[in-house]
């Protein structure tokens, strides 16, 4: 591209529309200058969907060891080649608790700097620069064109460090941790909406003892929905494949199951408690082959844009005795955003790949059809039988009773009777995470767990599996005509047939 078209192109476009034609052009471009691509350097696949993210806002929920600050400093320095490749000054900011939070983020700086320094490509120069000073831990780059990169800290209300300025790209780490968390969102949002800067707000966050903060979740949530401009994204430690599984194995049975979730599965622990205390979801990293032998149920959840499907096979100790069932849940799937069509080929051809052709027993799923503001309709309902012709609403009124779920879901957990495979993080998930629903209804607290998107989702699809299938329904309790289970009885009721 010569200059001729370059300044067509500014005529014709803003630099944030320009970004985001080149933008993920200018990251291969980076990536390629500083010798990255290579087997134990190379982004791998969830880094490199967040780095390719095009969305203004992108909310990052990690865990420990996944190259947070490297993703970062890579985004940031493709933000600066692209800038001075269409001849446009770059103003970028790293902030976080305090300023030495930051310090991984330069330490990339500075390494992408010595292996591909831009001023070697645009002949700019690097007029200023603190990295190595010991009496102000803050560090800024300028540049002779006006263009400067720095890092701050959000330790004071004015968050003098990130309010003022335009920014074409900010990223705030370790949020969790920053104490005037809606004055540094108020200011970094307010700070990237200028039309003439490419405006990127990154949230990164890994779950301490003081979780992320309500704002920080609710942006995360948004960007589960499909807003038009904020994605967000999670990253297990189980994602980075340059981190030592078998160290991995070992670390889990040191720390608590609490550390586990906030470390390498980038989780907060509920602050109300776990609804289901006695599933462990350390144990739950082994893969769970699928047995043909066996008989195999599916669990559906249309759920209103975020479907979610699994696939679990019972099995019992001894065949004359149904409290002696065993649940494997051996496969799930769980898009983000889909087209009746497409999800309903995406199952059949993942049960086909886990079955080889064996006929599921049971289909259940919810009665979506029956919402007017669902996302799925009765003619969905009949595109997806004709893929699955078992499908069965889940209609009746006390099975879909939270109370008697949550009954359901303590016996198996209770007793170690449901077995998830690594296939199935999200499920995992709901066990780990579902708190009690602590509403009350009267003087009645209501059954159930909370509802928290992309946590109840897939016990709401196991469910509809599970209470479709004739041998689990007798574990549950007899009817009860519009009268629901509270949690606590639930709790005792499973205590009891446990043998507690």
């Amino acid at each position: 591209m010569d200059r001729s078209d370059i300044t067509k192109l500014k005529e014709q476009y803003t630099k944030r529309e320009i970004w985001r034609i080149y933008g993920n052009q200018c990251l291969a471009d980076v990536e390629r200058m500083l010798d990255i691509n290579q087997p134990c350097h190379e982004p791998f696949p969830k880094q490199q969907e967040i780095l390719k993210a095009k969305k203004k806002v992108i909310a990052l929920r990690a865990a420990r060891r996944t190259a947070k600050s490297f993703s970062s400093a890579l985004k940031c320095y493709s933000v600066m080649y692209f800038c001075k490749l269409f001849d446009y000054d770059f103003r970028c900011c790293a902030g976080g608790p305090a300023a030495d939070d930051t310090r991984h983020f330069w330490n990339y700086m500075s390494a992408f700097w010595d292996a591909a320094p831009l001023s070697d490509i645009f002949a700019i120069e690097r007029t200023y620069n603190n990295f190595h000073s010991h009496s102000q831990p803050k560090t800024l780059w300028e540049f002779s064109d006006g263009s400067y990169v720095r890092t701050g800290s959000c330790d004071d209300p004015r968050c003098k460090d990130i309010r003022g300025d335009a920014w074409d790209f900010v990223v705030i780490d370790e949020f969790g941790l920053i104490a005037y968390q809606d004055a540094t969102l108020e200011a970094a949002a307010y700070a990237t909406k200028d039309i003439n800067r490419i405006g990127l707000l990154w949230l990164v966050g890994t779950h301490d003892v003081t979780g992320m903060g309500e704002e920080f979740n609710r942006l995360f949530e948004l960007g589960q929905t499909g807003h038009p401009e904020i994605e967000s994204f999670t990253l297990q430690g189980s994602d980075n494949p340059h981190t030592d599984k078998a160290d991995a194995a070992t670390i889990k049975d040191i720390v608590t199951e609490a550390g586990f979730l906030r470390e390498e599965m980038g989780e907060a622990v509920p602050a109300g408690g776990k609804l289901f205390p006695d599933f462990d979801i350390r144990q739950h990293d082994q893969t769970i082959q699928f047995v043909p032998d066996l008989p195999f149920c599916l669990g559906i959840d249309f759920g209103f844009n975020k479907p979610y499907a699994c696939l679990y096979q019972p099995w019992y100790e001894d065949p004359d005795d149904p409290r002696s069932i065993h649940i494997n849940v051996v496969w799930e799937f769980n898009p983000k955003q889909y087209r009746i069509d497409r999800f309903t080929d995406a199952v059949y051809l993942g049960v086909e790949k886990m079955a080889g052709g064996v006929v599921p027993t049971v289909v259940g799923t919810d009665p979506a059809g029956d919402n007017e503001h669902a996302g799925w309709s009765y003619t969905d309902f009949a595109i997806f039988q004709k893929k699955f012709p078992m499908a069965q609403y889940t209609h009746n009124r006390e099975l879909k009773s939270k109370g008697n779920q949550v009954y359901l879901y303590k016996w198996l957990t209770m007793n170690n009777k449901i077995h998830i495979s690594d296939k199935c993080p999200r499920l995992a998930r709901f066990f780990a995470m579902a708190s009690p629903d602590t509403n009350m209804v009267g003087a009645v607290s209501s059954a159930g767990w909370k509802k928290k998107k992309g946590i109840d989702d897939p016990g709401d699809g196991l469910a509809y599996g599970l209470i479709n299938y004739a041998p689990v329904v007798n574990l549950m309790i007899e009817k009860r005509k519009a009268e629901y289970l509270s949690a606590n009885d639930a709790t005792q009721m499973a205590q009891q047939l446990a043998g507690f």
